[in-house]
């Protein structure tokens, strides 16, 4: 535990969920107008890490919770970090606070990484247009790396699209097909910086925590072989769309747009009022110009600044 002035810093508890929770809300509201959180994704974070290691609660002397973050190995040489301050509260070296916690424990990662010879990257994740936050980063050696944009559409229409004759959409089966879907994931995702080195195992249990709908994946087949797949959860708000891939030799042939119309179609059948998803706004797939075809429209955008 380590203070200064009328803050301290502690690592969360399973108890702090609904607080945590609140306090992501509010910061979403105050930077986006409406939330895009659940306790059922901070859950979901908190599964994977360690909550006294790589969690850091800012709280008041009065017990006034007022600043959030956590630090996360994406991959063995990358770092990501998420922070939040209270809206009431910006400006007082909450932010600051973070930052300094987020380095004290990448130290732990980088050291482990520089002995083993291994490239690394320490990345903060900000809203985009958050100027304090912008401000912060540079102060502290961070640099613009990256933008990613959510993107959302509303489902209010029967979507009319038509499948090519070319394409098949197989719903998942759990019972045979998770070893297939895999190896569609690896496939696709193999060679971004979204990959993780796991087992199925893993894998499975980490895709079905709390939230995944199995009623919204889909195998996609070109010609009759396995070349795509899209996963998706469902929260109160919206649709939220996991992992969309297609192997890189059958891109730009459809598949992409199939599944993702399929789902728009899937959405409206059970009266769900939006699809949402993210997307790296430089990919190098150009899928961010995917989604706007076929209706979706950025929302927001966070950027990543980084350290190496």
């Amino acid at each position: 535990m380590t203070d200064d002035r009328s803050f301290y810093v502690r690592p969360a508890k399973q108890d702090d969920l609904i607080n945590i929770t609140e306090l992501i809300i509010a910061c979403d509201i105050d930077e986006w107008g409406e939330p895009d959180f659940s306790k059922e994704d901070l859950q979901e974070i908190w599964d994977d890490i360690s909550l006294d290691t790589n969690t850091f609660i800012i709280q008041t002397f009065d017990y006034s919770i007022v600043g959030y973050g956590f630090i996360e190995e994406i991959s063995e040489g990358r770092i990501d970090c998420y922070g939040f301050v209270a809206p009431n509260q910006k400006g007082l070296g909450v932010g600051s606070l973070l930052v300094k916690a987020f380095h004290d424990r990448a130290s732990y990662y980088i050291d482990k990484y520089k002995k083993l010879g291994v490239k690394h990257t320490f990345n903060i994740i900000i809203p985009a247009k958050n100027k304090k936050a912008v401000c912060l980063m540079k102060e502290n050696g961070f640099s613009f790396s990256r933008l990613h944009s959510k993107m959302s559409i509303d489902i209010d229409t029967l979507n009319a699209y038509k499948i090519p004759e070319t394409i098949k959409l197989k719903l998942f089966d759990a019972q045979t097909d998770w070893e297939l879907l895999f190896d569609l994931y690896n496939h696709c995702f193999k060679d971004t910086r979204e990959h993780r080195e796991q087992t199925l195992d893993m894998w499975m249990t980490e895709k079905t925590s709390p939230g995944y709908d199995k009623t919204l994946w889909y195998i996609a087949y070109l010609n009759d072989e396995p070349s795509g797949f899209i996963m998706c959860k469902k929260s109160p708000e919206a649709i939220w769309i996991d992992l969309l891939g297609v192997i890189n030799t059958r891109r730009n042939l459809g598949v992409a747009k199939t599944l993702l119309n399929q789902i728009f179609q899937d959405c409206y059948t059970i009266n769900f009022p939006k699809v949402q998803l993210m997307v790296d706004a430089n990919s190098l797939t150009n899928a961010n110009l995917l989604y706007e075809k076929v209706g979706m429209k950025a929302i927001y955008q966070i950027a990543v600044f980084s350290k190496n």
